[in-house]
């Protein structure tokens, strides 16, 4: 609860709008100062318009918290006309709050991940949002790069780069700095895959887990995302006359998807149990392990890639390239958004053509 003698209160006032403007009155030793935010509730006729007030009456509260502070460690000037910024990673949390609830449990752990590696580098240091200049950001890129691979540099970035949008939307900044910065370039990853007779290899033998047996051949045949498979349940699967299809929400990206899927494909789920039960009823500590235990299953015949259960995904894609799927239809199998992401993997087909074109012996 705020104390009703606090220096620094948070007001609202009544615009001809109809909006309400939130400010800072501000009162130290008979001095009294008002500080505008350029924050706005705005009338409440739905609920979406409830969770916009609520985000930006908790963003005020946050700056007065946090001038409350300044006060009291005396880095506050009243008589400044300059307006103190809020520190970077208080609004970084904020904007996480606010989008918290249309993310993915994957993004918010991105995002969680970028929290960290910001705390990690401010340390005890008050950075506020204007002292993140496109100069600080640089040595920030620098010192990520350090600690990541230059692709998770990128994706971090992004976060930070939708952090500063929002900055700009609530009237905190002029401009993005993160524009005016020098970001890694993308690497190639290299994608990991198995050919035909290799799948064949591993089907034919025994492995350690039967469940991640079948789940990673069945990654092979269909392409779908371990997170996905995983969380496959028995109402997802349905039969749309002489096929097996799957209807079922990505986990990256929330999009609903369908997908046709082989007879062979269906053997792997097994037996079919109740609507609410998974397919695969993968227990989080094979999650863990499971590269371990399905590189060991390579190794028992002679395959010495290194594989992740990704591979299987891959494998599926190549696969449906050498059998001469367009690119367009393998794209929507895959669920991609950008049909350039789809590419890569022609282009691994490419590569492997070019191998055995080297092969040819001369005659």
């Amino acid at each position: 609860m705020k104390n009703p003698k606090d220096p620094v209160r948070l007001r609202k006032r009544a615009m001809p709008s109809g909006n309400t403007s939130l400010y800072l009155d501000i009162y130290v030793k008979g001095k009294r100062r008002y500080e505008y935010l350029n924050l706005y509730l705005i009338p409440e006729n739905s609920r979406a318009d409830k969770e916009h007030n609520r985000q930006v009456y908790a963003l005020a509260d946050t700056i007065r918290a946090q001038r409350l502070i300044d006060l009291r460690n005396k880095r506050y000037n009243l008589n400044d006309e300059s307006v103190a910024s809020p520190y970077l990673i208080n609004y970084y949390s904020i904007v996480l709050d606010r989008k918290r609830k249309e993310l993915t449990e994957a993004t918010i752990k991105v995002w969680s991940t970028v929290l960290y590696h910001l705390q990690q580098y401010i340390g005890d240091s008050k950075v506020t949002l204007e002292d993140a200049s496109a100069e600080w950001l640089q040595d920030y890129v620098d010192y990520l790069t350090e600690e990541v691979t230059p692709n998770a540099a990128r994706t971090y970035l992004s976060k930070i780069n939708a952090m500063f949008r929002e900055a700009v939307k609530d009237g905190l900044l002029l401009h993005n700095p993160l524009a005016r910065v020098e970001l890694p370039k993308r690497e190639e990853t290299h994608r990991e895959y198995l050919t035909i007779e290799e799948v064949r290899a591993m089907a034919s033998a025994e492995c350690s887990s039967e469940v991640a047996k079948r789940a990673f051949l069945f990654g092979c045949l269909t392409g779908l995302r371990y997170s996905d498979i995983k969380a496959l349940k028995w109402g997802d699967v349905r039969q749309q006359g002489q096929f097996t299809r799957l209807v079922y929400k990505q986990q990256k990206t929330s999009k609903q998807e369908y997908q046709d899927i082989t007879p062979q494909a269906v053997q792997y789920m097994g037996e079919r149990g109740a609507d609410d039960a998974c397919v695969f009823n993968i227990p989080s500590w094979l999650s863990h392990i499971i590269g371990d235990i399905l590189r060991e299953w390579a190794r028992s015949v002679g395959i010495s890639k290194h594989i992740t259960f990704h591979s299987s995904r891959h494998t599926f894609a190549v696969m449906m390239l050498d059998l001469g799927v367009d690119i367009y239809t393998l794209s929507k199998m895959l669920g991609h958004k950008d049909i350039k992401t789809t590419q890569i993997y022609a282009e691994l087909l490419d590569k492997r053509k070019q191998e055995a074109v080297l092969k040819i012996p001369e005659i």
